[in-house]
């Protein structure tokens, strides 16, 4: 994954953010007998993925700005 684009990162990123709320969802409903609010875990994974850009871009400015890291 290193080196690709931005978008193919995003995408990588919302399809393991995808899997994790799915086990999430699961886990919850084994231990608790109790089903999370559909629209809750959607709109969660939505934020998630809709900040990634904004970390991406503060990790890189950080990555580029310590020259130890190189």
């Amino acid at each position: 994954m290193v080196g690709q684009q931005l978008s193919v990162l995003w995408l990588g990123f919302a399809a393991v953010c995808a899997m994790a709320e799915i086990t999430g969802v699961l886990i919850t409903q084994i231990i608790s007998h109790a089903t999370p609010q559909f629209v809750g875990v959607i709109c969660q994974w939505g934020v998630t993925v809709a900040l990634y850009p904004w970390a991406h871009r503060l990790i890189e400015r950080f990555e580029d700005a310590d020259v130890r890291f190189r």
